[in-house]
């Protein structure tokens, strides 16, 4: 079992917002550019969905990914975030065994 924590989260918009959410996703994205526990963090859009922005991300440890959600400008973003989405993310946890990207 690996000791990578991942996860794979679908967010969705209000109606027409879709673009403004994954704006404020990629600058949780580039926010996580310093901090070495993150591997990976990608925010993925779909065409069919115009609303759907899904974020795959893979840390060192399940601590790492909760200690970045402690961080003032990550918590200033969810705030932001927060009143774009039509309900809660829909999250599957993951253990990331390898591959590009990963240490």
């Amino acid at each position: 079992m690996s000791a990578y924590y991942g996860m794979h989260v679908r967010f969705t918009a209000q109606r027409g917002r879709g673009d403004e959410l994954a704006g404020i996703l990629l600058e949780a994205a580039a926010g996580t550019e310093a901090d070495e526990d993150c591997l990976l963090y990608v925010v993925s859009r779909a065409p069919a969905e115009p609303d759907v922005v899904y974020v795959t991300e893979a840390w060192t440890s399940h601590v790492a990914h909760d200690r970045s959600l402690q961080d003032e400008g990550t918590r200033a973003l969810i705030a932001r975030a927060m009143p774009l989405m039509a309900g809660p993310p829909d999250a599957t946890t993951l253990s990331p065994a390898g591959g590009k990207g990963l240490k």
